[in-house]
């Protein structure tokens, strides 16, 4: 969940959110899915809520 990490990436995991959504589950359901989870940096978490927010 870096800066670094390429657009590609980026719009991969978006994709796999917007999935997930449609299942109907909730932010940190999908974290949990994706493997972000508290263990992960904080920032990383809330970046992640904010993308996963604009899907």
């Amino acid at each position: 969940m870096g800066r670094w990490e390429s657009k590609e990436n980026m719009a991969q995991r978006r994709q796999r959110v917007a999935q997930l959504k449609a299942q109907g589950l909730s932010h940190s359901k999908i974290a949990a899915r994706l493997g972000i989870t508290t263990g992960t940096s904080e920032r990383d978490y809330k970046v992640y809520k904010m993308e996963a927010k604009r899907c």
